[in-house]
């Protein structure tokens, strides 16, 4: 799965972005909850790619 995000001030947004990935880790299948990004990722947040298929 693949996040991808817009208008994240580089230096402002570093908390929550490594929150973010705290969580994209732990989670199963990197799937975040909505409710459980903080506010700036949720606003952020402009495409979630799901993960390409198998080929196996």
């Amino acid at each position: 799965m693949t996040f991808i995000f817009n208008q994240l001030a580089p230096v402002e947004s570093a908390p929550e972005l490594l929150e973010f990935i705290k969580q994209y880790v732990t989670k199963s299948q990197c799937k975040v909850p909505y409710t459980e990004r903080s506010r700036t990722i949720q606003q952020a947040t402009s495409f979630i790619l799901p993960p390409l298929a198998s080929s196996s």
